[in-house]
């Protein structure tokens, strides 16, 4: 297993049902305390997202809890709060805010060092999965015939030390700094297709204390998320961490880093589209200094395509693709994809049929990254003024549209939620009573606007 991070802790729960040996490899020296430890890891080199605010979403959770029963009471043991989302959180696009109520999305609280703290706390030493942290790996070995990966080249981060490894399968989840498409390539198979989007997200992350005399609001709360909305550049999001913590961080497309500065950083919340977060800063008092964050594309390597893979050897989480962390569909998405590789392992027998795993896993992690990839690449285009498409276009008008009907219906809010969450998929929000309801509500809008026009008329 490359990568200890979500994705390869997951990965390794997954493999353990099927391998007595599971070795997981990190490059980070440091990946954080155990999960009774007050100690926290607020940077990891190899996460760069790692002290940025991280939401996981109700269908990750699910998929969590399946592949490692007691993480969402875990979290709770250590100061988190669970609570339905569409109870406890304030969700808006631009200057719109969706409806709240009862919708059955349970999410969970916590920062990322709490989120795999707990995991490693359950995954690692638990059975068969062990883990060597302060190790590199430098390159993937094959078999005489390059027909399969049969481990992976070694070495410390600071030394010429390399060592063999062997694996009857290889699982890269080393994300963002992925190398396993260049070692493709040396072996004579052909390179995934990768498509990249550019962007240019700047983030400032703070952390704050709930003061004792806040709002009993604010006590309820899980997260407040301020989305960006077409042309609108400015986004933001709050998340509790644990008992009276919270993260907030402020993003910028393409223009400008958000103050760090407390006095410039609640300037900058305040000059949002909506007011929840503002309010909320103003019931908070900082614990740090912040911290600055860039990220500067979404990028997507189609394996699912490769006509001709190796045995011994499947990819997943941001080493298939990586995009903006503002969405928080990452976690939900490498949590899908373990679950996923956990059914192909049982079905197909540690690969060692004639097919490889990889052309039976590959397209199912696809299909569970698909609609995250769609809807975070057409929302880029919409907020930097990009041309989508026709079809995304269309699609984007559509969402508008279902968002602005959502403040004032719940059932939409909902059914847009359960999307959002990675529960529905992207045809629910297209059913016929859906439509005819958002329908419904532009035409009542087209009505009240056009209304005091007709009443002068009379006059």
């Amino acid at each position: 297993m490359l990568g200890a991070g979500i994705t390869g802790l997951l990965a390794a729960a997954a493999a353990s049902d099927c391998y007595e040996d599971v070795l997981v490899i990190e490059r980070d020296t440091s990946v954080g305390g155990d999960v009774d430890s007050d100690a926290r890891v607020l940077d990891r080199g190899g996460v760069p997202q790692y002290g940025q605010t991280h939401l996981m979403l109700a269908g990750g959770l699910a998929a969590i809890e399946d592949l490692v029963p007691g993480f969402t009471a875990d979290l709770v043991a250590l100061g988190a709060r669970c609570a339905d989302f569409g109870e406890a959180a304030a969700l808006s696009a631009g200057s719109v805010r969706v409806a709240n109520g009862s919708f059955d999305l349970p999410i969970v609280s916590g920062s990322r060092d709490m989120h795999e703290r707990v995991l490693r706390s359950r995954v690692i030493g638990s059975g068969s999965v062990r883990l060597r942290a302060g190790v590199i790996a430098r390159e993937l070995l094959f078999d005489p015939g390059d027909q399969r990966v049969v481990g992976v080249r070694v070495s410390s981060p600071y030394a010429n030390d390399e060592e063999e490894l062997p694996a009857d399968l290889l699982i890269d989840a080393s994300g963002r700094g992925t190398r396993t498409h260049l070692d493709l390539a040396a072996h004579g198979y052909a390179p995934p297709r990768e498509e990249v989007q550019r962007i240019d997200l700047r983030t400032t992350a703070r952390r704050f204390r709930l003061r004792d005399t806040a709002d009993p609001r604010h006590q309820r709360l899980i997260a407040i998320v301020q989305a960006g909305a077409a042309g609108d550049h400015r986004a933001g999001t709050a998340l509790h961490v644990r008992e009276r913590e919270w993260a907030v961080g402020l993003s910028d497309y393409g223009r400008t880093h958000p103050p760090r500065d407390l006095a410039g950083f609640r300037a900058y919340a305040r000059a949002l589209p909506r007011p929840e977060i503002a309010d909320l800063l103003d019931a908070l008092e900082p614990l740090d200094a912040g911290c600055y964050f860039r990220t500067t594309a979404n990028v997507r390597r189609y394996y699912e395509a490769i006509d001709r893979m190796p045995h011994g050897l499947v990819v997943l989480g941001d080493a298939l693709a990586s995009y903006d962390p503002g969405f928080g569909q990452g976690m939900t998405v490498a949590a899908r994809q373990g679950r996923t590789l956990r059914t192909c392992l049982q079905e197909h027998s540690r690969d060692t049929g004639p097919r490889p795993l990889a052309q039976v896993f590959q397209p199912r992690a696809a299909t569970d990254l698909k609609e995250a990839w769609d809807n975070v690449t057409r929302r880029h285009r919409e907020i930097t003024g990009t041309p989508p498409g026709r079809v995304p276009a269309a699609i984007g008008r559509y969402i508008e549209s279902l968002l602005t009907a959502a403040a004032d219906d719940p059932g939409l809010s909902a059914t847009f939620l359960r999307f959002a969450h990675l529960t529905r998929p992207v045809s629910s929000l297209f059913t016929p009573a859906v439509v005819w309801r958002v329908a419904r509500s532009r035409a009542a809008r087209l009505r009240s606007a056009a209304a005091p026009t007709t009443e002068r008329g009379k006059a």
